[in-house]
């Protein structure tokens, strides 16, 4: 990995900063236009340059980054008027009228706040409970607590993912193995779960870190800084997985970016603003759009753009939920409520949906070793096997 060349940073830092003067242009009929250079930019980061990491993950974070500008930018510039729609609550001032610098930093704090929280189009019922403590000193005490916790399950689960074969020889999805083979069959759950746990863990403790940071330097105050996913008590199936669990709240990081140019899309084809077409057909935009997120940053991280499979996905989703939607409808209709049973059923079938489909998200990042490298120290890899530097033994 040394002889990778080192991180274009100049790109990426010119990408960010032409994104926050594209959202901080006043509103005018000219406005969109501004939205034209990012995706030259982008096209020319991702696939003229090229993004070398020192890590797999490393370009995995700034392709996703990189995208990740350009959805943002495709809604507030070229989608809406962002400066005329959106503000701050409580905040009266007309920003169009305001300095180039005001207007700068009134879109940094745009851009900086994915999930919209202070804002008057934030949605409160997309997020879990706001923080409640006596003190702000308390919040940092039991946050750090928190985030010591998650460090050792992340640990744990990146040691038992460096240890599973299946995420170097990834196995194909339906594989007659694990019927035969208690081993395999106890890997292909660690490979559906960990790829999760690595995800939500690692999110939850660098939120955590960062809120810890912004709350003690007084930047914000700690009610802005819920936990970033739902609760798992509400995974009962894959619509509510991803309603409550991840669009309720990891997904609302990105939801806006996809809604927004998906109602663009119903609305220029000429659907109908309510009725089940509709919400199905917005379902699936939103995934494909997901699908592309993760496709182009894991087509980067690889340096292949023919490794398709993590779009299977995000694709097999919608027609699971509404297969789902329907078997639910027709257990309604002879009857059959929701109970403590039921809901241990939809546990036990959603985590089994997640390990049948694992195949498709690391196929391509178990072998470049994309989980190999989100901690550079583990305590619980170096008891177990000697192993202190995870990032050494890789290389």
């Amino acid at each position: 990995m040394d002889a990778v060349p080192p991180l274009n940073l100049g790109l990426l830092a010119l990408n960010e900063l032409y994104a926050l003067f594209a959202i901080s242009v006043p509103s005018s009929p000219y406005r969109k236009l501004f939205f034209l250079p990012i995706p030259i930019l982008a096209y020319i980061h991702l696939y003229v340059v090229g993004v070398h990491g020192k890590t797999p993950l490393d370009t995995y974070a700034v392709a996703i980054r990189v995208i990740f500008l350009f959805f943002t930018t495709l809604d507030y510039v070229f989608l809406r008027d962002a400066p005329k729609e959106l503000r701050l609550i409580g905040d009266k001032t007309d920003i169009s009228k305001a300095s180039f610098f005001q207007r700068y930093i009134w879109a940094a704090k745009l851009l900086y706040s994915p999930r919209n929280i202070g804002w008057s189009h934030e949605n409160p019922k997309h997020f879990p409970p706001r923080p409640n403590y006596a003190s702000r000193s308390e919040f940092i005490r039991v946050k750090l607590r928190w985030w010591i916790c998650l460090l050792f399950i992340h640990d744990v689960n990146l040691t038992l993912t460096r240890m599973n074969p299946m995420f170097k020889d990834v196995p194909p999805v339906f594989d007659g193995r694990v019927l035969t083979d208690v081993w395999q069959l106890l890997w292909r759950v660690h490979l559906g779960i960990g790829v999760l746990v690595a995800i939500i863990v690692s999110t939850e403790a660098f939120s955590l870190i960062i809120g810890v940071i912004w709350v003690a330097c007084g930047f914000s105050d700690f009610k802005e800084w819920p936990w970033v996913f739902g609760s798992l008590y509400d995974a009962y199936s894959v619509r509510t997985f991803w309603r409550f669990v991840n669009f309720k709240a990891w997904h609302q990081t990105y939801r806006r970016m996809f809604v927004t140019p998906t109602d663009a899309i119903a609305h220029a084809i000429g659907l109908p603003r309510t009725g089940r077409f509709q919400r199905y057909f917005k379902l699936c935009l939103v995934f494909t759009f997901s699908a592309i997120l993760h496709q182009v940053a894991d087509c980067v991280q690889a340096g292949d753009w023919s490794a398709p499979d993590i779009m299977h996905y995000f694709f097999v989703q919608p027609p699971m939920i509404i297969i789902e939607d329907a078997v639910i409808e027709i257990a309604r209709r002879a009857g059959i409520k929701s109970s403590i049973w039921t809901r241990t059923f939809g546990y036990f079938y959603v985590a089994a949906w997640f390990i049948f489909i694992s195949p498709f998200w690391v196929t391509t990042e178990g072998p470049v070793g994309h989980f190999d490298y989100r901690m550079e120290w583990s305590l619980v890899d170096g008891l177990l096997r000697g192993n202190w530097k995870p990032y050494e033994m890789v290389r």
